[in-house]
């Protein structure tokens, strides 16, 4: 099992919860038992298609056919009127996102769409219910879905916004050598909504989005693209490659000058930069 799902599920079901009014919360039998068959067929057996589903898990003897175009899997909890959908479809997106982010990895997902179905009454009533909980993410702030802390926003007054919201200690460290340092001269972190994303092939030929951390913009005029690195993966080459070709575009198109810079955060806490002439010398030893 994944760490952070690992994590998650003993955040959900371990650790004792109170709700801002000081009640006590604990998620239903039927809630985790619904999470955790969605993660254990997903994570643990790892059937990814219908046809996988069908084959391994389908009741021997049943009259099932299998399907023509069975590349992606449909997955479904069988749940009460009542017993909390929308709780266990909340835990089932914290579990996706965080080990998209978290971990990196690219089969699991950072967007999502909620659909109610059939929004004609008397399903109208689901549709209302969804909408409460999940507009402007409120179940995620009423329930106890979300174990890490928030993103810490940093006072930067070289950004065009006064804050830049950095979503762990090493961006944040980052982000005060970026203010600090002399020769930048202005820079922006790139949170996802944003929506800035560079286009590149994984391992497997599926073609993904690549989300930068961060901007900068130097007193010489030049600009970079920047990414802070804690761990990596199989496809942080093909990330790395995608945004140098994408910098090269941006300058041959722009006439300004773009590079690309990785920055691991081991040799950053080593090293201890002082200005970005040193970051570049850094990057080298990585």
């Amino acid at each position: 099992m994944i760490e952070t799902t690992r994590l998650l599920l003993n955040h959900w079901f371990r650790a004792n919860h109170r709700l801002p009014n000081g009640a006590r919360f604990a998620y239903h039998d039927s809630q985790r038992g619904a999470i955790e068959t969605l993660i254990y067929v997903y994570e643990v057996a790892r059937a990814r298609t219908r046809t996988d589903l069908l084959e391994r898990f389908a009741a021997a003897g049943s009259d099932l056919r299998l399907p023509a175009y069975g590349r992606f899997a449909r997955y479904c909890a069988k749940m009460a009127t009542g017993s909390g959908k929308t709780k266990v479809m909340s835990l089932a997106i914290a579990w996706q996102y965080f080990n998209a982010v978290r971990e990196e990895l690219h089969d699991y997902a950072r967007t999502f769409l909620v659909i109610a179905p059939n929004v004609i009454a008397p399903n109208v009533i689901v549709f209302e219910r969804l909408k409460t909980d999940f507009a402007g993410g409120r179940i995620f702030r009423a329930d106890p879905v979300i174990p890490f802390s928030r993103p810490t926003a940093f006072d930067a007054g070289k950004c065009i916004y006064n804050l830049a919201p950095c979503e762990n200690e090493f961006e944040r460290a980052f982000a005060r050598f970026l203010q600090d340092t002399p020769d930048v001269a202005a820079f922006a972190k790139l949170p996802d909504p944003f929506n800035f994303c560079i286009e590149y092939t994984d391992a497997a030929a599926n073609l993904r989005l690549y989300y930068p951390d961060f901007v900068a913009r130097l007193e010489s005029g030049e600009h970079w693209l920047l990414e802070t690195k804690g761990q990596e993966n199989v496809d942080v080459a093909r990330k790395d490659a995608a945004a140098t070709l994408w910098c090269e575009n941006a300058t041959a198109l722009t006439g300004v000058t773009w590079r690309y810079l990785k920055v691991g955060q081991k040799a950053f806490a080593t090293l201890q930069p002082h200005d970005f002439t040193d970051l570049l010398a850094l990057a080298s030893r990585d």
